[in-house]
């Protein structure tokens, strides 16, 4: 089997992600609420990790390490317990109160800033429309798979919030690989002067 390289960061959207990202990442860690501080710290190494090859492939192999617990604590506790139907395409889920035993998805994100986390949301969705990433790339399956990977990290951070352990989990670990980030950012610039 022939091994191919890490595609990377999804090309030319990388610097767009990571300008989003850290406008909402100020705003979060400025609140006093410590979820909002550790969802900004996490989303502000990502920023930097957007833009640093190493780390962002670190990233992607540190969540794999709990990704799939993660994504089964999604699919088991969050989505069918709120109504969501496993296997469909979309995301549909009543109503916390309109499900007996349902999981409170309101409680855990009222500690964030809605515009804030509506950015976090919308990227998440852009970078699952199959169609939309089918009109940005054409043909190239580079692309596609860029956009796979940046989704897969998305979804990490998202199903993140609605779990104490994971949300913790998510935070060291963007924060390792954030700091190795700025780390290599900073001998690149003093490299160029």
């Amino acid at each position: 089997m022939e091994q191919r390289p890490f595609p990377g960061a999804p090309g030319s959207f990388a610097l767009i992600f990571s300008k989003e990202f850290r406008t909402i990442a100020e705003k979060l860690i400025e609140s006093d609420n410590e979820r909002s501080r550790m969802l900004g710290e996490t989303l502000d190494s990502l920023s930097v990790i957007l833009l640093t090859p190493r780390p962002y492939f670190d990233l992607f192999m540190s969540i794999g390490e709990y990704y799939p617990t993660l994504q089964r604590f999604w699919n088991d506790e969050v989505f069918a317990a709120n109504g969501g139907i496993k296997g469909s395409e979309e995301v549909k889920m009543t109503k916390t109160s309109d499900v007996k035993g349902g999981f409170d998805m309101d409680a855990k994100v009222a500690d964030f800033d809605a515009q804030s986390f509506n950015v976090l949301m919308g990227t998440l969705q852009f970078t699952q429309d199959r169609d939309q990433i089918e009109k940005i790339s054409g043909n190239d399956p580079e692309m596609k798979e860029q956009m796979m990977i940046m989704n897969q990290i998305l979804w990490a951070i998202y199903m993140g919030v609605f779990n104490d352990e994971y949300f913790k989990r998510n935070h060291e670990v963007f924060t390792k690989a954030g700091n190795a980030a700025e780390a290599e950012v900073k001998e690149a610039l003093s490299k160029m002067n």
